[in-house]
């Protein structure tokens, strides 16, 4: 399973309508957000038909790197872009890429897709990167084209670790994107 420290839970989810994660629910306003985590592994196929979670990741994100080492370049295999936010307790999502581990309690990281390259059967994993250590997710496969995914981070039983943390992003195990976030004390 994934996670974005040793002490905080991850989940990745798919959707396939934009219009569910709207710029304003994003941007904290009161749009509708993506239906809130209940589980700390990812959902399958059976609970969500648009995606299907497999075991850990293989090929580029299982590697543990040395801590100076240089990830290869992204590159544009469906990916458009990502942003962070913090869920608030009510669901409400505000944009931003700093923390704190004394208050929030989910972050979220929305990744927009091009549904002309994320098709069925696409795979999507990812890496938390904090310091050293290197955390695969599990693998998400698509069971039909999406125009979103996203990873929720939740901090509910442990406060999320402070740090500086990079989540790298791939399609069919090609690393797709990068996006940095702070966890302030």
């Amino acid at each position: 399973a994934g996670g974005a420290t040793p002490s905080a839970q991850s989940t990745g989810k798919a959707g396939g309508n934009a219009s569910s994660v709207t710029p304003k629910a994003l941007s904290g306003g009161t749009g509708a957000p993506p239906e809130p985590t209940a589980k700390p592994k990812p959902r399958s196929s059976a609970a969500n038909p648009d995606v299907s979670a497999g075991a850990g990741a293989a090929g580029p994100s299982s590697p543990t790197p040395a801590c100076d080492a240089t990830l290869p370049a992204v590159k544009d295999v469906g990916i458009t872009g990502v942003q962070m936010g913090r869920v608030a307790a009510d669901g409400s999502i505000q944009a931003t890429s700093t923390f704190s581990a004394a208050s929030d309690r989910k972050i979220i990281a929305v990744v927009t897709l091009n549904p002309q390259l994320a098709v069925t059967g696409t795979v999507i994993d990812y890496a938390t990167i904090y310091g050293c250590s290197y955390h695969p997710s599990d693998t998400y496969t698509l069971t039909k084209p999406l125009t979103y995914f996203y990873a929720e981070f939740d901090a509910a039983t442990t406060p999320f670790t402070p740090g500086t943390y990079h989540l790298r992003f791939f399609i069919n195990s090609v690393a797709a994107w990068d996006v940095g976030y702070t966890i302030t004390p």
